[in-house]
């Protein structure tokens, strides 16, 4: 839903919106990956795919604070099939993977 607003230019695209909508047709099978990690936004964007039926894994991280993996999945905690996470980088810099993982780690059935 990031890039699928109903107003708003996406890189590269012509018009207001082109993505909105693009959702309407995806099939409840299809399972979501999520970047929508925006504290504001992100519990929002969880329910929308969740009402529609889809699994979602919360793909985080992007360079920034690991750890940041822990809130996010807080907000997920009640929102029916979000399935886990995935390490997510634009560098090929995998030496925080441990500190990503430990983020997530309260959050895990024991």
């Amino acid at each position: 839903m990031v890039n699928a607003r109903k107003d708003g230019a996406y890189y590269l695209v012509k018009g207001n919106g082109p993505w909105y909508g693009a959702w309407k047709d995806l099939p409840a099978e299809v399972t979501v990956v999520s970047w929508q990690m925006g504290p504001r936004t992100r519990r929002q964007s969880l329910e929308h795919f969740a009402n529609l039926g889809h699994k979602q894994i919360l793909a985080g991280f992007y360079d920034g604070d690991p750890k940041m993996i822990t809130a996010w999945l807080k907000d997920a905690k009640d929102i029916k099939g979000v399935e886990g996470v995935m390490y997510t980088i634009w560098q090929s810099n995998f030496k925080r993977t441990k500190e990503f993982l430990d983020g997530a780690k309260p959050l895990q059935p024991q």
